[in-house]
C-alpha cells in the first residue's frame, strides 16, 4: 500500500459541475473526453437530522455514494457545446459525433428533497451499478444497504417498463434509457418510506411543472434582500450567487466551503462570515442554522480550571484541524450578528454565552503574553510555527510534514510565535461582543467589569504598539528561535488576514488608522499579490462607507463579476463567483467571497452598523427591498442623483439630522424608506456610530440623540465643526469626550468612554 492518507478530492473531468443539496447529497458531474461520471454522495436529510454526525456522514476521509457508479456513457466534454450551469436548474446543450446528433440535458437540484432529476430531450443512456443488488419495480430501481451503522435506500425513479428502456447486465448494472423530456430522480433517503414521500410530492409530474416548482420553493427565501441596479451584469450576478450561496448552506446549518468535491469540510471562518455577512444584508435566515449548529459543535472540548471550554479553531466538530486562532472569533461574530440583526432573546441562551465566555477566557489564560500585552498566535495564515505542538504535521491530515512551507521562517530565521493585527483584532472584537450580549443578557456581571477592563488594555497596547512611522499598521511582530524579534508589514505578512483585520470589525480600536491602512491596501494591495474575493469584498464595503467614489467602487466590484462571468474549462460554473483575482480556472460558488460581495452593495443604501442601521446614497443600486432586520421589513427606494443622502423619509416622515435609523422607528411591520439622492445638507448630522441611536428629535436650533452602549461610544458625525455640543449621563452629569477630523473628510469623530444611557445635545449655529 503506498498511500496512507486519503487524497484530496479533486474533480477528474475534463469539465466539472458540482451541485450541492440543501438536504445533504452532492452530485458531481465529472465530463470526461467521451463520457460523464455522475457521483452522488450521501448525507441523511438535513430537514430531519441536524446532528454532527449526520451532517459530516460524507467527508474527506471517508464517503458514501449512492450508487457504485453512475455514468453517461455516450455524453462526454468533447460532445458539450453549452454549459448552462445554475445551482438549481441546468442545461446542457451537446452535438455528438460525426452526425452532430444534439441533445438537451436538464439537471434539477430539489431544494427540499435529498434527489436530483436528469431529463433529456432525445435518447440518453444510462448506466447505474449497486453496490450489491438493486431492487427492479416498474418505474421504481432501490437497494437498502448499511453504511457505518446508517441504514441507506438508494432509489432511482423512472416513467416506466413501457415508457423506457431497461436493460439488467451481467455485472448487476441496469441501462436505462429516456427520451422526450423524461425525468429519472436520483437520491437516497432512510428508508423505503421516505422515499416514497419524496416520489409523491416528486414523481408523475412534467418538466416545465418540476421546474416551476423548484422556483416556487427557491421564491421565498431567496427574496431578501432584492437589489436593484442599473448595471445588468451587477444585478444577474448577486442574483445568481444568492443561488449558489444558498444551495451550500443545508437545513442543518452546515456550510460547504466551495462547489468542490474536496470541501466536504466546515470550516468556521466560511461559515461564520458568510453567514454573518448574508445577515448583514438583511438575510438572518441562513445565520440563524449556522449558529446553534457551530456553538453545539466546537472543533474540541476539554476541561480547564473547573470549567468546560469549547475551542473554536479552523474546523468545525473535529480535532483535526489546523490550530487557526480565529475560530473563536467567528463563533462570537455568529451570535452577536444574529443577535442584532432578529433582536430575538432566545439567542442570549445563558448556556450558549457561558461557552463562548469560558471559550475567551481559556484564550486569555493561554494566548495573552501579559510582558508584551498582546495576544500571541502559533500560526500565520495557516503555517504552523515552530513553538506549536503540532509543528511539522499537517494536522488536518495527521501527516508529517518533510518540508515546512517558506513561510514558517523570515529571512532564514526560524519563527517560534507572532503577534498578528488579525488576532488581537479580533480579541478585541470578540470582547466587545461578549461584553454586548452578557449585558443584554443581564448575566455575568463580574465577568463585565474584567472583560471592561482587558478591552480597555489590550485596546491602549494596540495603539501603543502597532503602529508605524508611517500611520499604518504593522502586520505583526515576530518572536524568533535566536530571541530576536521583528515587527513585520502588511506586504511581508498574510495580506488576506491583514485586510479582514482592519475591514471586517464590527469595533475598530483606533479607526483612523484602520482607514489609512485599508487605504493603503487599496493602492498597494494587488502589486504583493492577486487578492482574494472575501478580502477584495469586505475592503470594498469598508472603503466606501468611508466615501470611496462609486467610479471606484464601480470598478472594484465590476472586476470581480467580470472575471466570474468568463467561461472556463475545469468548472464551467459561469457567473459563480472565483475565489483569486486572475485564477479563472480556480474553485468558485465560495460562500465567504458570495456574502461580503452582497453586503457591499446592499450597503449602497442600507448599511449595517454594530448595533443599528443607517441609510446611505450612491448611483450605483436605486434599491434595496424585503430587507429583513429584527421585526421589520424595510423597502429602499434611492432617486435624484448624487453620491451623498440630501434628505430622506421613514413611513413617509423625513428624518433630520441623522443617517442612522432610530430604534423607536423600526417596529414590527413592513416599512418604507425614500432616499433622495443630492448634496449632503448644512444641518449637522449623526453618520454612523457603534451604539444604539434610541430616538432623535429637534427643537428650534437644538438636536437631541439619545443612546445606549456598554462598550465604549464611537460616533461619526457629519458638518458640527462650528456647532456647540455636550453629552449628559443618564443622572445628568456632562462627560468628557474628545473629537478628531477625518483627514480630507467633512466629517468627525466623537469618543465616549461612558457606558450605559447617554444624550447628546447639539446646539446649531445658523
Amino acid at each position: 500500500m503506498n498511500h496512507y492518507y486519503p487524497s484530496s478530492l479533486i474533480e477528474e473531468g475534463v469539465n466539472n459541475l458540482v451541485y450541492q443539496n440543501r438536504c445533504g447529497n452532492r452530485l458531481s458531474m465529472m465530463f470526461h473526453q467521451t463520457y460523464t461520471e455522475c457521483e452522488i454522495t450521501y448525507k441523511p436529510n438535513a430537514f430531519r437530522r441536524k446532528e454532527f454526525r449526520a451532517r459530516n456522514f460524507s467527508n474527506r476521509d471517508i464517503f458514501t455514494t449512492i450508487f457504485a457508479s453512475c455514468t453517461l456513457p455516450e455524453i462526454g466534454s468533447a460532445s458539450i457545446q453549452y454549459f448552462g450551469y445554475d445551482p438549481f436548474i441546468t442545461k446542457i446543450h451537446t452535438r455528438a459525433g460525426l452526425s452532430q446528433a444534439q441533445n438537451i440535458l436538464t439537471i434539477l437540484n430539489f431544494p427540499h428533497q435529498n434527489c436530483f432529476a436528469l431529463a433529456a430531450r432525445h435518447p440518453l443512456l444510462i448506466l447505474v451499478k449497486p453496490h450489491v443488488q438493486f431492487n427492479l419495480d416498474d418505474g421504481l430501481i432501490t437497494e437498502m444497504f448499511i453504511d457505518r451503522g446508517e441504514r441507506i435506500v438508494s432509489f432511482l425513479a423512472f416513467p416506466g417498463f413501457e415508457e423506457n428502456r431497461i436493460r439488467q447486465l451481467p455485472d448487476a448494472t441496469i441501462a436505462i434509457q429516456i427520451m422526450d423530456e423524461d425525468i429519472v430522480i436520483m437520491g437516497a433517503e432512510e428508508s423505503l418510506y421516505q422515499v416514497q414521500c419524496s416520489l409523491k410530492i416528486l414523481g408523475n409530474k412534467s418538466l416545465s411543472v418540476l421546474t416551476k416548482q423548484v422556483e416556487q420553493d427557491l421564491s421565498a427565501p431567496l427574496q431578501s434582500p432584492a437589489i436593484t441596479s442599473s448595471h445588468s451584469e451587477w444585478q444577474h450576478s448577486l442574483n445568481f450567487n444568492k443561488r449558489v450561496l444558498f444551495s451550500q448552506i443545508d437545513a442543518g446549518g452546515a456550510c460547504i466551503a466551495a462547489l468542490n468535491r474536496i470541501y466536504h469540510l466546515q470550516w468556521i471562518r466560511d461559515g461564520g462570515m458568510a453567514c454573518s455577512y448574508l445577515a448583514k444584508a438583511g438575510a438572518p435566515s441562513l445565520l440563524a442554522l449556522w449558529t446553534p449548529f457551530l456553538l453545539d459543535n466546537p472543533s474540541r472540548q476539554f476541561q480547564h480550571g473547573g470549567h468546560t471550554v469549547n475551542e473554536f479553531l479552523q474546523i468545525v466538530g473535529t480535532r483535526w484541524t489546523k490550530t487557526e486562532d480565529d475560530g473563536l472569533y467567528y463563533a462570537v461574530l455568529s451570535l452577536y450578528t444574529l443577535y442584532q440583526t432578529t433582536g430575538n432573546p432566545i439567542y442570549l441562551d445563558t448556556s450558549q454565552l457561558v461557552k463562548l465566555v469560558n471559550s475567551m477566557n481559556y484564550v486569555i489564560n493561554t494566548k495573552y503574553d501579559t510582558h508584551h500585552q498582546l495576544f500571541m498566535s502559533q500560526t500565520r495564515g495557516e503555517i504552523l510555527m515552530s513553538s506549536s505542538p503540532l509543528f511539522g504535521y499537517d494536522p488536518v491530515n495527521g501527516t508529517l510534514v518533510v518540508d515546512p512551507p517558506e513561510e514558517y521562517q523570515h529571512k532564514e530565521r526560524r519563527i517560534t510565535h507572532l503577534a498578528s493585527l488579525y488576532q488581537n483584532s479580533n480579541m478585541y472584537n470578540v470582547l466587545c461582543m461578549l461584553i454586548i450580549l452578557l449585558d443584554a443578557a443581564q448575566i455575568e456581571h463580574q465577568q463585565l467589569s474584567h472583560y471592561y477592563a482587558f478591552t480597555n488594555q489590550l485596546k491602549q497596547s494596540l495603539q501603543s504598539q502597532f503602529i508605524n512611522q508611517d500611520g499604518l499598521f504593522y502586520s505583526s511582530l515576530l518572536f524568533f528561535d535566536n530571541d530576536t524579534t521583528l515587527w513585520d508589514a502588511f506586504e511581508e505578512g498574510d495580506v488576506l488576514e491583514y485586510t479582514w483585520a482592519v475591514t471586517l470589525g464590527p469595533f475598530f480600536f483606533d479607526t483612523l488608522t484602520t482607514l489609512r491602512s485599508a487605504y493603503h491596501l487599496y493602492t498597494h494591495g494587488t502589486q504583493v499579490k492577486p487578492y482574494n474575493y472575501s478580502a477584495w469584498n469586505t475592503l470594498s464595503h469598508f472603503l466606501k462607507e468611508w466615501r470611496l467614489p462609486d467610479k471606484d467602487f464601480e470598478t472594484m466590484i465590476t472586476s470581480e463579476i467580470d472575471e466570474s462571468g468568463c467561461v472556463t474549462t475545469k468548472y464551467p460554473m459561469t457567473h459563480a463567483i472565483i475565489e483569486y483575482q486572475q485564477d479563472l480556472e480556480g474553485w468558485r460558488g465560495l460562500p465567504f467571497c458570495i456574502a461580503p460581495l452582497i453586503t457591499s452593495v446592499t450597503a449602497l443604501l442600507l448599511q449595517s452598523l454594530p448595533q443599528g442601521l443607517a441609510v446611505r446614497a450612491s448611483m450605483l443600486v436605486d434599491s434595496v427591498t424585503y430587507f429583513q432586520y429584527r421585526t421589520c421589513v424595510l423597502h429602499i427606494v434611492a432617486t435624484d442623483i448624487g453620491e451623498e443622502v440630501h434628505r430622506w423619509l421613514f413611513a413617509g416622515r423625513t428624518i433630520e439630522c441623522s443617517l442612522q435609523i432610530p430604534e423607536r422607528w423600526l417596529v414590527m411591520g413592513s416599512h418604507q424608506i425614500q432616499i433622495v439622492r443630492g448634496s449632503t445638507p448644512r444641518l449637522p448630522r449623526l453618520y454612523s456610530s457603534n451604539a444604539r441611536l434610541l430616538d432623535i428629535y429637534k427643537q428650534g436650533s437644538t438636536i437631541t440623540l439619545e443612546f445606549f452602549n456598554a462598550v465604549p461610544s464611537e460616533l461619526v458625525f457629519e458638518g458640527i465643526e462650528q456647532d456647540t455640543l455636550h453629552i449628559y449621563s443618564s443622572e445628568g452629569d456632562m462627560l468628557i469626550y474628545e473629537q478628531k477630523s477625518v483627514t480630507n473628510d467633512s466629517r468627525s469623530l466623537i469618543f465616549i468612554e461612558y457606558l450605559g444611557n447617554f444624550t447628546i445635545l447639539i446646539k446649531h449655529t445658523q
